[in-house]
């Protein structure tokens, strides 16, 4: 199926990424959005958010990082 679901054309997705990718790194947070991202762009109503909560380990260069990413591969 592309694109939003016919059955449930408004239903919005979030979450998906995972927290522990986050705490590992730009390299790994590259690899998992590039994992996530296209498939959800092309279905549409995604919002891509961190499952649960943000650990503290997460620094916050690496947490603004994430969010940049998040807006230059779901455009």
């Amino acid at each position: 199926m592309r694109g939003k679901s016919k059955a449930f054309p408004e239903l919005v997705i979030s979450g998906g990424i995972d927290k522990r990718v986050l705490a590992s790194g730009r390299e790994a947070i590259d690899k998992h959005l590039e994992y996530v991202l296209p498939a959800m762009r092309e279905r549409g109503g995604y919002i891509p958010t961190c499952d649960h909560g943000v650990p503290p380990e997460v620094s916050y260069d690496d947490y603004l990082y994430y969010r940049t990413r998040c807006v230059e591969l779901g455009s």
